[in-house]
């Protein structure tokens, strides 16, 4: 059985669509950011940590702001997330060698 965990950039490329999301949101919140900023300052950090820092900038954040951009997420996500080029056919072979694979893979119409 091969299982497969999808770093991102493996299977599918959320890094960009949630980095856009995201500086769209900090910036109708009051704080000016680009995607390319949000990469280069947040990836890889936590959510929280992010709210903080950008309150501790002087930025007043609601209190329901991650919640409303995790939604603002899976809304982009259904419209704009795709399968890394080829990533369909490798997964097409490994599950007709009885692979399990992750279901993200099926939201972009692999299943």
């Amino acid at each position: 059985m091969l299982l497969i965990f999808d770093c991102d950039g493996v299977l599918v490329d959320s890094e960009m669509i949630a980095s856009r999301v995201l500086a769209g949101h900090l910036s109708a919140h009051g704080y000016p950011v680009t995607a390319k900023q949000c990469r280069e300052r947040f990836t890889g950090k936590w959510m929280t940590d992010i709210v903080n820092f950008v309150r501790g900038e002087g930025v007043d954040l609601p209190d329901d702001f991650i919640d409303a951009l995790k939604i603002k997420d899976v809304e982009a996500f259904k419209r704009e997330l795709k399968p890394m080029p080829g990533v369909l056919e490798v997964v097409d072979k490994a599950e007709g060698g009885g692979a399990l694979w992750a279901r993200h893979v099926g939201r972009v119409g692999a299943a």
